[in-house]
């Protein structure tokens, strides 16, 4: 368990879909997107060149998400599996099969935050991570935004719900619990979500008023990672108390039961 113990604050991800498999970078600077070739600029390749019905090229996006959201330490037996079971949900999904609801991410990063007993500031809410998706559809147009609609997904459509793909599905929420743990924008109660989100705005429309720079609106821009808040810090310690008693059998059950949650049938 050393090898676990030692990538504490980073396995919390891998068992969810690897959530922070770029960890590394993101502590170091912020999001950049205009950065070329990076690995989030080849997965939306990946993404592009998916062809509905194939299985060679949904394939291949699933092993490029893995590939740049997963670390390596993750047990290959569990990396497997997490292959087997995006590409078959994906496959449906194109098929006709019914999307992912935000509800369900959020319910996933929810029951995660509950299995490591992690404070009430881990969970999310359908606000927060509609908020991150919204923030998100320019960098990953064709993972979180809807593509041509089949038509079994009308219906599931109406009343602007826009569900998610199994891939955009797992990307957002990796995504945010990426954020979770490193950006303190989002390390907010979930029922202090909508007022911290208008404060910021707020303050950001009386700095313009002012000709001042210091605030910004809350937005992609604001992705970006600030390691060392306290909260951060909080969360690698309830993070590593909780894998320090875990098997391997524990994390292939936990993987497998976040894939469950998060629709993604066995």
């Amino acid at each position: 368990m050393k090898k676990y113990i030692l990538f504490a604050p980073v396995l919390v991800g891998a068992i969810v879909l690897g959530a922070i498999g770029w960890w590394q970078t993101a502590r170091s600077q912020p999001l950049n997107y205009s950065l070329q070739q990076t690995p989030l600029e080849r997965l939306n390749t990946k993404a592009r060149a998916a062809k509905d019905d194939d299985l060679a090229s949904v394939e291949s996006l699933a092993t490029a998400l893995i590939a740049n959201l997963i670390p390596a330490d993750l047990p290959d037996d569990v990396r497997a599996t997490i292959q087997t079971r995006l590409v078959a949900a994906e496959l449906d999904y194109r098929r006709g099969r019914k999307g992912i609801s935000e509800a369900q991410v959020v319910r996933t990063v929810n029951e995660l935050a509950k299995e490591f007993a992690a404070p009430e500031y881990a969970k999310t809410s359908v606000s927060q991570v509609r908020f991150l998706r919204a923030s998100m559809m320019g960098v990953f147009p064709q993972l979180l935004v809807p593509q041509r609609v089949h038509p079994n997904k009308l219906k599931e459509m109406s009343g602007g719900h826009q569900p998610l793909s199994p891939m955009g599905a797992t990307l957002l929420t990796t995504l945010l619990l990426q954020q979770k743990l490193i950006n303190e924008e989002f390390q907010v109660e979930p029922r202090y979500w909508h007022d911290h989100l208008q404060k910021k705005n707020t303050e950001a429309w009386r700095a313009h008023r002012e000709n001042k720079s210091a605030a910004t609106p809350l937005s992609a821009s604001r992705l970006s990672a600030r390691p060392d808040t306290a909260k951060t810090k909080e969360l690698r310690q309830v993070i590593g108390q909780r894998l320090v008693t875990m098997t391997h059998a524990d994390i292939v059950n936990l993987t497998s039961a976040t894939l469950d949650q998060l629709g993604l049938p066995r």
